[in-house]
């Protein structure tokens, strides 16, 4: 209650007090789910007899602002560094781990792998996939990704090592199997 109301003492709140900012955000939140699921929802064509309904907890998942794993990650990322970041990560999955807040799978943190990546942040990719791979399974996509981000580093053998367990989980995986082609085929003289 006291994220949005106005406390006048322990357990005690002035509901009708519109003071707090964030009760002002959450009254046009209210507004906003309202429309949803009044001009927009309700003139969904069903499929089955189960008509969906947006709520709270659709964007929230128990939580004040609605963000997703990555998107906090990014952000601290870009404040304060990786191990900052990595920190962060840690503290949430030991927080809210079995809940519904966060999405602790491997996807999130790959996406953030594939834009430091991009943008050649390839120490701080390459420290989110060690930990990636601390606490998920490996997937054809996250061996490829980190194949990736090692080629890009120059590393080919971690790179070659990282395209085969990619083949090994899918061995239709076209891409693994043309990395790996590529890094195994003999050099051509000059």
């Amino acid at each position: 209650c006291a994220f949005c109301h106005v406390e006048k003492g322990s357990d005690d709140f002035n509901f009708p007090l519109d003071d707090k900012a964030e009760k002002k955000t959450a009254r046009a939140m209210i507004l906003m789910t309202r429309a949803i699921n009044d001009q927009y929802l309700k003139n969904m064509p069903l499929e089955d007899e189960h008509r969906i309904t947006v709520t709270c907890a659709t964007c929230h998942h128990g939580q004040p602002k609605p963000e997703a794993i990555e998107d906090i990650i990014r952000a601290e990322l870009n404040t304060k560094g990786i191990e900052s970041a990595i920190q962060k990560y840690r503290d949430l999955r030991t927080k809210f781990y079995g809940g519904y807040s966060y999405d602790f799978s491997e996807k999130p943190l790959n996406r953030v792998v594939a834009e430091l990546s991009e943008n050649n942040k390839l120490p701080e990719a390459l420290a989110l996939l060690k930990m990636n791979a601390e606490f998920n399974k490996p997937s054809a996509y996250s061996e490829l990704l980190t194949g990736d981000v090692y080629l890009k580093s120059g590393m080919k053998e971690e790179a070659l090592q990282h395209y085969k367990k990619s083949s090994e989980l899918d061995p239709e995986d076209f891409f693994a199997k043309k990395k790996i082609q590529e890094l195994t085929a003999p050099e051509k003289p000059q």
